[in-house]
């Protein structure tokens, strides 16, 4: 809901009231200028007010919403080596900041969410994956993994990840609304649910990521609950 918002002192103040406890803050701009740090003050002093917590970060894929309107969007798996050194970078910026909020899962796009040319998955997605395990786990942070829709990203392939790591610091962000357009939700539940760290929750009809609120596409929530 508030992706394209700055996360400001009056919408946390709006989340505590609607019952919630514990948040996932989108390291992107405008919605957390993690570069600011008056912004990181202020947010972190707004939390602690309101007595919220946030438990996890979602990683950035771009720098600024107007970067992704352009699809300027930032990979893991960018075969370009100056590329993907700049999305580490950011993402460590952001686990570094994660110690002062007491966040302890950053969710984690695998590459976009649609194919395109510039991505060398095989080759550079695990390097990716072992830079940032290597320094999360000095910060005690998680690396939740997310299904996406493509081919490289549904649930068995982020399984196969998982395995290939072997550290009980990787495991998976599981989009229930992702895994309704390449799979059935309430199957990818069950295939990794020892390994599920987080949940994102929207609903679509299947056919794209609409990021509906659930009840408004055609999951069968009925089913994911269970």
């Amino acid at each position: 809901l508030l992706v394209y918002e700055t996360l400001s002192p009056l919408w946390i103040k709006k989340i505590k009231e609607y019952g919630f406890q514990f948040l996932e803050i989108w390291a992107m701009r405008p919605h957390f200028d993690y570069k600011d740090a008056k912004t990181v003050s202020g947010l972190r002093d707004s939390l602690e007010k309101e007595g919220l917590r946030a438990l996890s970060f979602h990683a950035p894929f771009y720098l600024h919403v107007k970067d992704a309107k352009e699809k300027k969007w930032l990979s893991v798996s960018a075969a370009d080596e100056a590329e993907r050194k700049k999305i580490i970078k950011e993402t460590k910026e952001v686990m570094d900041i994660m110690k002062d909020f007491g966040g302890e899962v950053l969710a984690l796009h695998c590459g976009l969410e649609v194919n395109r040319e510039g991505d060398d998955v095989p080759k550079n997605l695990p390097k990716s994956i072992n830079e940032l395990l290597d320094y999360s786990v000095k910060s005690n942070i998680k690396l939740a993994l997310e299904n996406t829709p493509n081919p490289y990203s549904t649930t068995e392939k982020i399984l196969d990840i998982i395995r290939t790591c072997g550290s009980d610091s990787v495991g998976m962000c599981l989009d229930i609304g992702h895994a309704n357009v390449l799979e059935d939700p309430a199957r990818a539940i069950r295939t990794a649910s020892k390994h599920i760290f987080s949940i994102h929750a929207s609903d679509n009809d299947g056919t794209e990521d609409a990021h509906l609120s659930p009840l408004q596409g055609n999951i069968k929530w009925d089913e994911v609950k269970k």
